[in-house]
Formats: structure tokens, C-alpha cells, sequence
């Protein structure tokens, strides 16, 4: 296990120690899901970004499409106001 102070330097497949709300003995094998956004409700295009580095690090089948007869997948939902159209 990596210490709190190495947590910017882990690898995307290492586990965190424990800190704040993230406890790693609730880790399991499972699909996931994740939350990128701006709590001050302000738009960036790095919000998107690591919405998507977020998806290509999701190692459950969708993400990485070990099924192609399958339906699952993964996505990213935007919102778009609607005076953009």
C-alpha cells in the first residue's frame, strides 16, 4: 500500500491506504461507477477530460469491451443547455 502522501503518484491499478470517506477493505471486483464535475457549477474542458481518463481506467468488462456480443458499455452524460441548440 502506497502512503496518503503518495496518492497523486500511484499507478491506476494500486489501491490507496485508507483516508476520509475511501476504505479499501470495501474494494471488490464489481463494475463501478464515477462522478467528475464542479461543485462551483462552472464549465472546463477538464472536467471532460478526466471524465474520460476516468472511463479508460474502469477495468470492468464495459469499459474495456472484453465482450463484443455483449450490450454493455460505458459513457459519459453531459449536460447541454438547451441555448446551445
Amino acid at each position: 500500500m502506497a502512503t496518503a502522501s503518495d496518492a497523486e503518484k500511484l499507478h491506476w491499478d494500486q489501491i490507496p491506504e485508507k483516508q476520509g470517506l475511501y476504505d479499501p477493505k470495501r474494494e471488490s471486483d464489481a463494475c463501478g461507477v464515477g462522478a467528475v464535475m464542479s461543485m462551483k457549477k462552472t464549465t472546463s474542458r477538464k472536467i471532460l477530460t478526466d471524465a474520460c481518463d476516468m472511463a479508460v481506467r474502469m477495468t470492468h468488462r464495459g469499459a474495456k469491451q472484453a465482450n463484443e456480443n455483449d450490450g454493455d458499455g460505458v459513457g459519459i452524460m453531459l449536460s447541454i443547455p438547451d441555448d446551445y441548440f
